[in-house]
């Protein structure tokens, strides 16, 4: 794969951490809980540093303390480790200042916890130095069928009729999760999503398969729903029993007819003891695909406006992982055309490719955005166009 100048950034900064083992500095409240992080993704911690004489003489969790006196005299340590710095805001610029002071390179040698933790950074870091491929998340969509219609939705339903609405049998899903997690190594969300994934009818199934089969490889497993139709007794016992994270849509303000059925839907996961997040927003950023024409930019503008917007969002799908989930959406309405360039193909496993997975969805690639870029306004902060939340229409050209 040929890069851009950013690509070789990329290669630059993964060549600092090769062979590179990581060492947490801190072993308050915040090492202990970043430690547990790193655990979870997959990756290894193997030394600490704390002034906590009890620590450094007993070790942490099977695994040596130091002094903190031994890092700032013993730069030979920065050689071996990249050191996690898990200090409170209030003290952190102390401790880092001390260790620059120290002959220590900050983002090489070491690096402040909340710059590593589900960054770009860890993700580079995760291969570089322990071959692992870190996806910062990832989607599937069993259908694409929505009892709405919302101006502006993300997933452009409103353009689907009935007729045309796309929906997956469970093998096809079981055969796409698969695919991917032949790839990847930990992923911090994985979303199901749609259309309105409730009117999927094996939707708790396709959550067990997840659940069971891949959850060392998920943080999160997660499903967004619009708050308009009830979970029967069979998926709630699957959100629960499974730990399946709810976000639970809220356009009442917008819709108030919405908000019997959105505290019904509360109430009902409340009951069950399912973790959910009430998602509420003032306002949607609109794509506004229609009135947007980036097609005059220059091929830096492209690739400056992709990098900027950062949406998150890596869809599975047809064997295949988008580099930009909205681009594919707009596809299957049949308002975009896909270009190669538009995906990864992973039906051709080799661990040698691994590493092209994580420059494309970094966006380290050739290309560095896609052809929708230059008819889509971008990912939230980039995005200045603003609608109303949920507003419902019925006349789509």
């Amino acid at each position: 794969m040929k890069w851009t100048n950013k690509g070789h950034e990329f290669d630059r900064i993964g060549n600092f951490f090769k062979n590179k083992k990581l060492l947490i500095y801190g072993l308050g409240e915040l090492g202990q809980y970043v430690f547990d992080n790193i655990v979870k993704h997959n990756l290894q911690v193997d030394a600490f540093a704390d002034r906590n004489q009890r620590y450094i003489e007993n070790g942490y969790c099977g695994h040596r303390v130091y002094h903190v006196d031994d890092i700032y005299y013993n730069r030979n340590i920065g050689e071996n480790y990249l050191i996690i710095v898990c200090f409170v805001e209030e003290h952190k610029d102390v401790v880092m200042r001390r260790l620059e002071q120290s002959g220590y390179i900050n983002g090489v040698d070491f690096i402040y916890w909340s710059n590593f933790l589900n960054t770009e950074i860890e993700q580079i870091y995760a291969w570089y130095a322990a071959n692992k491929l870190i996806i910062s998340s990832l989607c599937l969509v069993p259908s694409t069928a929505c009892n709405l219609r919302c101006k502006g939705c993300l997933n452009f339903s409103p353009y689907f009729k009935t007729e045309s609405n796309i929906t997956y049998d469970l093998q096809y899903l079981y055969n796409e999760a698969d695919l991917i997690f032949e790839w990847c190594d930990y992923t911090p969300r994985f979303q199901v999503s749609g259309g309105e994934p409730l009117l999927y009818k094996d939707l708790d199934k396709i959550l067990v398969y997840l659940d069971v089969k891949y959850r060392d490889k998920i943080e999160r497993l997660e499903i967004v729903t619009n708050g308009t139709i009830l979970p029967d007794s069979k998926l709630l016992s699957t959100l629960k029993e499974h730990n399946i994270f709810v976000y639970l849509d809220d356009y009442t303000i917008q819709n108030p007819t919405f908000k019997k059925s959105h505290n019904m839907v509360a109430n009902l996961l409340d009951k069950n003891g399912i973790e959910w997040s009430d998602n509420k927003v003032e306002e949607w950023f609109y794509l506004d695909i229609d009135n947007t024409d980036h097609s005059c930019w220059t091929e830096k503008e492209l690739i400056d406006f992709r990098d900027e917007c950062g949406n998150p969002w890596n869809n599975i799908e047809d064997g295949k992982l988008y580099f930009c989930n909205f681009a594919k959406f707009a596809s299957k309405a049949g308002l975009y055309d896909i270009d190669k360039n538009d995906y990864y193909d992973l039906t051709n496993y080799s661990e040698n490719k691994k590493i092209e997975i994580l420059e494309f969805t970094l966006g380290y690639s050739e290309k560095g955005y896609t052809n929708f870029c230059k008819n889509c306004s971008g990912w939230e902060n980039l995005n200045k166009k603003r609608i109303p939340v949920a507003e419902q229409q019925y006349n789509i050209k």
